[in-house]
């Protein structure tokens, strides 16, 4: 439904899947707070334990530095190895 609405309204989308379960980093990896988490069917949760598992289509509210984001929202699409 989103491929064929975006391609009707002229928008270009990319989709990427990645399996963040998969990884394993230390607490301190990176400089960013999660403020809430959604994971798919759920309802939002506020301050999720840190020890939660982030899935495929889950939904995060993170605060830190624009460079620490970039490299969350980087792991988060593959790009770091």
């Amino acid at each position: 439904e989103a491929r064929a609405l975006a391609a009707e309204r002229g928008v270009e989308m990319s989709f990427e899947l990645s399996d963040l379960t998969q990884r394993r980093w230390e607490a301190d990896s990176f400089d960013v707070i999660v403020i809430a988490m959604r994971k798919a069917g759920d309802s939002t949760r506020f301050n999720p334990d840190p020890g939660r598992l982030f899935e495929a289509g889950d939904v995060l509210v993170c605060m830190g530095r624009l460079a620490s984001l970039k490299q969350l929202h980087d792991l988060g699409r593959g790009v770091l190895a």
